[in-house]
C-alpha cells in the first residue's frame, strides 16, 4: 500500500481523545502524522509523546519564522521530544536556516527541517502582490543549498534538486471541497507533478470511515 510510504495525515483537532482514536485505527496505514499549531498548543508535548509511544513518526508542523537565534533555540528546545519532522519558512532566509540548520546537526540529528515556500491557501495573484519577482525556484533553491527538504503546492514543482523532497499538502480527493485552500490537487495529480509526500487533513479526519478514504487514496495512486 502506496498510502504507507507516502501518506502523511494532518491531526487538527481539538479534541485529544479523537485524535488518539484516529492514530489507533490508522496509524499502520499511514506513512506519519502532522501535528499542527491548532493541536500542540492545545496538548503541547504529551500528544507527541503520546504518537511517538505507538510507534509512529511525528510531523511536526510549526512552521517557524524568526531571528535566528530563536529559529536556533526553538530547534534545541525541541531535541527531546524527538520529532521526526519540523517545519519553517524559507522566506526567514539564509542566516536563519544556517542557523536551525547547525542547531539540527548538533542537537537532533534524526530530524528533518521542512522548509515552507508559499502557503497553499494563498493564491498566485496574492503572491505575486505581496512576494513580487520572488521567485518560488529561489525559495527551493535555497532549501536544496541547505539541505533541507520543502513544503510546497504540487502544481509548484517544476523540477527535482539534490538534497530536498516535496512534501505537498493542499490534497483532496474529487468529491471534497477545498474549505480554505486555493491550489489544490488530487493524490494521484499531486504524485504525478513530483510530489514525493502527500498530506492530507479532513479529508480524512472528518470522514466517517478514515480508513475506507485510506483505501480509496491507495487505490487512485497505484492505478
Amino acid at each position: 500500500m502506496l498510502c504507507r510510504e507516502k501518506l502523511i495525515v494532518a491531526l487538527d483537532s481539538p479534541d485529544y481523545d479523537k485524535i488518539i482514536s484516529l492514530v489507533e485505527t490508522i496509524g499502520d496505514d499511514v506513512f506519519c502524522f502532522k501535528v499542527g499549531m491548532q493541536c500542540f498548543y492545545l496538548f503541547g508535548e504529551k500528544i507527541i509523546r503520546e504518537i511517538k509511544k505507538r510507534g509512529h513518526k511525528v510531523f511536526l508542523d510549526l512552521k517557524i519564522h524568526d531571528i535566528p537565534n530563536t529559529a536556533s533555540e526553538a530547534v534545541k528546545s525541541l531535541s527531546d521530544l524527538e520529532v521526526d519532522f519540523l517545519t519553517y519558512h524559507l522566506s526567514g532566509g539564509e542566516h536563519m536556516i544556517e542557523q536551525m540548520k547547525k542547531a539540527q546537526e548538533n542537537f537532533a540529528p534524526q530530524l528533518r527541517l521542512l522548509g515552507v515556500s508559499y502557503l497553499t491557501s494563498l493564491s498566485m495573484d496574492y503572491i505575486h502582490k505581496i512576494y513580487g519577482d520572488y521567485k518560488i525556484q529561489d525559495l527551493f533553491k535555497l532549501a536544496s543549498d541547505y539541505k533541507t527538504d520543502i513544503v510546497c503546492a504540487a502544481n509548484d514543482i517544476s523540477q527535482q534538486l539534490p538534497h530536498s523532497s516535496y512534501f505537498c499538502p493542499g490534497i483532496r480527493m474529487n468529491q471534497d471541497k477545498s474549505h480554505d485552500q486555493k491550489r489544490v490537487v488530487t493524490p494521484s495529480k499531486a504524485l504525478d507533478h513530483g510530489a514525493d509526500f502527500i498530506i492530507m487533513g479532513r479529508s480524512i479526519t472528518e470522514s466517517r470511515s478514515p480508513s475506507q478514504i485510506i483505501k480509496q487514496i491507495n487505490k487512485e495512486i497505484n492505478k
